[in-house]
């Protein structure tokens, strides 16, 4: 299966996944992504059905898995990024109009979605969610895995 488009309404949403991801019934599902990202909330379901899937779910990175996709990438039950593929993680961002009040509560949405994302980035590192949610959220991060063919982790 690859996942090599934008993700959310102008690429593949999460109900289009799950439709093509119902139709798996192999005991494994390899997963190839290649994805600039886009809608947090589509990326969150696509994962949750990836997690709650019955196959075997190996994800590999071919090109990019940056923001929503980075997640994605992790829902694997096996995980690996391809040289010189990369990942882009950042903060979970959004646009607002309104006034300060209305400013506010959206900074209180983006930071629970970003603590949420950063559980996702724990689970199969099996670290504390907290420490990953403390890597410099004034930039983007690129992860690139040099050396070898094939990073697993």
């Amino acid at each position: 299966m690859y996942l090599y488009d934008e993700i959310g309404m102008c690429g593949v949403t999460a109900a289009d996944f799950v439709q093509a991801l119902a139709g798996v019934t192999t005991p494994a599902l390899d997963l190839h992504i290649n994805s600039p990202g886009g809608s947090v909330f589509d990326g969150i379901a696509i994962h949750a059905a990836l997690v709650n899937h019955a196959a075997t779910v190996n994800t590999v990175v071919d090109g990019i898995a940056a923001s929503a996709a980075s997640f994605i990438a992790m829902a694997g039950d096996t995980r690996s990024i391809e040289k010189p593929a990369s990942m882009m993680i950042h903060d979970a961002s959004g646009l607002v109009l309104g006034n300060a009040g209305d400013m506010r509560q959206m900074a209180d949405v983006l930071d629970q979605l970003s603590n949420a994302i950063a559980g996702i980035y724990g689970r199969p590192c099996r670290r504390h969610a907290g420490r990953l949610a403390r890597f410099d959220a004034r930039r983007d991060v690129v992860h690139v895995r040099p050396g070898g063919n094939r990073w697993s982790g």
